[in-house]
């Protein structure tokens, strides 16, 4: 489960950034939104100005505001951290949890049973991806 667990959540952060990078036009990557440009047809604009998101009824103010927020920037800067978590928080041998049978690891960071909580919890997200297994949620 430990190899699993850690590489479910690489697949799905290279999904992240793969897509961030596709939408990154031109070099543009920081968007916002362009409320007093709705009328004229959009409502979301990267950084040169260009659209991103149209409005043609869809989509509404807040929608439009929400996907400004999580430009492609934003999104590559929270796979990087999310990336940086996960090497700090990767299995090593646990001599104190090895039986006949059975050799436990445990979280180099935390120090618990691994995969730890903070896997389990940067993992939760991607709750429905298909892939994901019910075994991985994190302690309540």
């Amino acid at each position: 489960m430990t190899a699993d667990l850690a590489g479910f959540l690489r697949a799905r952060l290279d999904d992240d950034a793969e897509k961030a990078h596709a939408a990154i036009c031109d070099g543009a990557a920081r968007w916002h939104t362009e409320l007093d440009r709705v009328v004229d047809g959009y409502a979301v604009a990267d950084e040169h100005g260009q659209p991103v998101a149209y409005n043609e009824g869809s989509p509404s103010i807040g929608q439009a505001a929400h996907i400004a927020e999580h430009d492609p920037r934003r999104v590559l800067a929270e796979v990087d951290a999310k990336q940086r978590i996960m090497k700090r928080h990767f299995p090593r041998r646990a001599p104190n949890w090895d039986y006949p049978g059975h050799i436990g690891y445990e979280c180099a960071q935390c120090a618990t049973e691994h995969p730890c909580q903070t896997l389990r919890l940067l993992a939760l997200p991607f709750a429905a991806h298909p892939d994901y297994r019910p075994e991985w949620a994190p302690d309540a």
